[in-house]
């Protein structure tokens, strides 16, 4: 019916943030060397040089985050160190699905939450059966900033794959207020 939409990393975003936290992680490490500080120095590559790892190898992939399909969802895992690296997440599946909105100090963050039912086996030591009548779920939450596809393009290209309008939930403040809008 609809052919399947892969979606990947934003170079453009991932290649200045690497120069950036590498020339950072360079002036930090050159200036602990200089003041012959073990402190200076650990803080230089650990403020500085993780991040700039991290951007590096998002930087490089080649593989898609997100492949939509009429199947379902298919989520790469490898950057986030989860234990699988695949989870395909089917239509049928989603339970319920929200775009969280969230104001920060650095700015607005997007993430794309989908509640999906697990096809689980009931649990043996179960014996009221409290456990195994209520339906479980698991919560998968995606960060869609810095993709190739801008995140209103994604969530309404996930509501057209639903069949169903996404709410949309803004975190923001000092105290982290929730609004809910559909």
């Amino acid at each position: 019916m609809y052919e399947p939409v892969t979606i990947g990393f934003n170079r453009r975003l991932t290649v200045p943030a690497t120069a950036l936290f590498g020339i950072l992680a360079v002036v930090g490490i050159e200036r602990g060397i200089a003041a012959q500080s073990v402190f200076a120095l650990t803080m230089g590559i650990v403020i500085a040089g993780l991040p700039c790892i991290y951007y590096a190898r998002l930087a490089l992939r080649r593989a898609p985050y997100i492949i939509v399909d009429d199947e379902g969802l298919i989520v790469d895992r490898r950057r986030v160190g989860h234990p699988w690296r695949r989870a395909v997440v089917p239509w049928s599946s989603v339970f319920e699905a929200e775009m969280r909105q969230r104001q920060g100090p650095f700015g607005v963050s997007h993430d794309l939450v989908l509640t999906v039912r697990r096809e689980d086996k009931p649990r043996e030591d179960d014996a009221s059966g409290l456990e195994t009548s209520r339906v479980p779920v698991e919560t998968v939450g995606l960060s869609i900033d810095m993709l190739t596809m801008p995140w209103g393009d994604i969530v309404a290209l996930v509501e057209k794959r639903l069949g169903k309008p996404i709410a949309v939930k803004r975190e923001g403040g000092m105290f982290g207020k929730t609004r809910t809008s559909s």
